[in-house]
């Protein structure tokens, strides 16, 4: 168990929010690894436990990084912003503004992003070997040999060995093989979010001299000052991600010959999900026509979701849109294109056994119809 903050004054004001849409406001007196928040209320205690949060909203505010940081994106979904100190052939070592210095396993990594302009289209996913962006937009595919403080060794089977420096580089890809992303711990998750744009998920082990003590996802305990913090979200209580779910019945039926396949937690074209100007980290990325089915078992109360024709498409895109429970219309959209506004979705599921989402043909045929259900979640 922690001890409670020791001084009142220190102590930030925030703002709980509940599975039931309920927001409480008070001040943070202690986090430990139950996981339990501690608020004082109007000159009362209240503890809350982390399964019955959506979140623990620390500051308002959106992140902004550093115009020299490196980014590590792993495969999980996490982001480590800061700079690069060193690394080797099987882990980089980065500092951060939010949690100091950490060395992150390269099987771990997904890609990583390096300072400066990005290109409009991002480094596409490396399947069989990695992959090199260079700032001339080339890409150079071969094996990743080791890494340090200012570039890469890297073996290409068409140009050798090569050494790199980050300042030619736009990004890095590892190739998928490499590793599998380490498990979800077990249990209650949380996913820190810094306002320097690091995004880090594990388990929470207190609070302790003003800053939160997480075990991470990828491997060390983090201490990260809650000056840092923008919010923690929580997953693994009584909210479940549809995308962290296998549909119970997947249909895709092409208009023409090609078939989409939908994507958990990223655009059909494997891009982070957007809306409206909004990136959001879990969700289901579709394609007309795609029919997912969902086994209930009665367990959950209620559906949320943002719907919406993805930003990588701008404003194309045409597609009828239903939500169906136990096989009944419970929510229906004609003709959501890209010009409309993400559609905010709340529905009952009292004692409901199956959910269906489907994405059907538009008015224009299957073009650009890339339709997200951004941060689909089922309520308990």
């Amino acid at each position: 168990m922690v001890p409670c903050l020791a001084h009142a004054a220190q102590a930030p004001n925030v703002r709980a929010l509940t599975v039931n849409d309920e927001a409480i406001e008070g001040t943070l007196v202690s986090l430990d690894a139950t996981p339990t928040v501690e608020l004082l209320v109007k000159a009362e205690r209240r503890k809350i436990p982390c399964a019955d949060l959506l979140a623990l909203e620390l500051r308002q505010g959106k992140p902004v990084p550093g115009a020299t940081d490196a980014a590590l994106v792993l495969r999980n979904g996490d982001c480590l912003r800061g700079s690069i100190q060193g690394g080797s052939g099987r882990a980089v070592t980065l500092r951060s503004p939010a949690f100091g210095s950490a060395e992150c396993p390269i099987q771990a990594i997904a890609r990583i992003e390096l300072p400066g302009p990005q290109p409009a289209q991002p480094l596409p996913p490396a399947e069989k070997l990695d992959k090199l962006l260079l700032r001339n937009n080339e890409t150079i595919e071969g094996t990743l040999e080791s890494l340090d403080a200012k570039g890469v060794k890297f073996r290409s089977a068409l140009l050798g060995d090569l050494e790199v420096t980050f300042d030619r580089l736009s990004a890095i890809a590892f190739a998928a093989q490499a590793g599998a992303p380490p498990k979800p711990p077990e249990g209650i998750l949380a996913i820190a979010q810094g306002d320097e744009g690091s995004v880090l998920s594990g388990q929470l082990k207190g609070l302790k001299d003003g800053a939160v003590e997480l075990q991470a996802a990828f491997g060390p305990l983090l201490s990260l000052p809650l000056a840092r913090l923008l919010a923690i979200e929580f997953r693994g209580g009584r909210l479940v991600y549809l995308s962290d779910l296998t549909p119970a019945e997947a249909k895709e039926t092409p208009f023409f010959d090609i078939v989409w396949g939908y994507r958990r937690d990223r655009s059909v074209d494997g891009n982070p999900l957007r809306l409206g100007g909004t990136a959001y980290r879990k969700g289901l990325g579709c394609h007309s026509r795609c029919e997912l089915t969902y086994a209930l078992g009665g367990a959950y109360r209620r559906f949320l979701a943002d719907a919406g024709i993805d930003e990588e498409v701008g404003d194309k895109g045409n597609v009828d849109i239903a939500v169906l429970v136990d096989g009944k219309p419970k929510f229906e959209r004609k003709a959501l294109t890209g010009r409309d506004a993400p559609l905010p979705l709340s529905l009952d599921l009292t004692g409901a056994t199956r959910l269906t989402l489907l994405v059907d043909f538009g008015a224009d045929f299957d073009i650009c119809d890339h339709l997200d259900w951004a941060n689909a979640r089922l309520i308990r």
